[in-house]
């Protein structure tokens, strides 16, 4: 910011520079809304699709599509209250986006949101009913990714198992 020839300083220099500093962190602001924009996350289990669509379904909206085969069964046995521990339906999954766990069983069962020896006191439970109580993974608005445990009560049941 020197003046050619004198080597001094330039007031007016000074002051762009200033202006400059102080437009920085309000651009950076604005670059970092216009990057975020609302993002749609999807998966399916077509081949090779990955893939992202800008302006969906409208401008300023974005369509993230990512390949994922998901995971469960349409009849996990779930053993009867007593003696008997709970049993592991499905194993903690840091990648779990979401899922369905659906008591297709005639007993209620609690699902254990652990993978201890269970029931004890402390250890999260979610009750679901026979014939067709289900569960979705949310706890508030996050999703559950830790183990899952389940005990039947009265009697032994079926869950049936889906998870992304």
């Amino acid at each position: 910011m020197a003046q050619p020839g004198n080597g001094l300083v330039s007031p007016s220099m000074i002051a762009v520079a200033a202006g400059l500093g102080e437009q920085t962190p309000l651009l950076a602001a604005i670059l970092t809304e216009i990057r975020a924009g609302m993002l749609e996350l999807s998966v399916g289990d077509a081949h090779r699709r990955e893939l992202v669509l800008n302006k969906f379904p409208v401008t300023g909206a974005r369509r993230a599509l990512v390949y994922r085969t998901g995971a469960g069964s349409d009849s996990v046995a779930v053993p009867a209250t007593g003696p008997a521990q709970a049993a592991l339906v499905l194993p903690a999954n840091e990648g779990r986006l979401g899922g369905q766990i659906v008591n297709s069983g005639t007993n209620p069962v609690i699902l254990y949101l652990t993978e201890r020896p269970v029931p004890v006191a402390g250890v999260p439970a979610v009750w679901l009913a026979s014939a067709g109580g289900s569960w979705d993974f949310r706890l508030g608005n996050v999703c559950w990714c830790g183990n899952v445990s389940a005990l039947g009560q009265g009697g032994t049941s079926t869950l049936s198992l889906a998870e992304i």
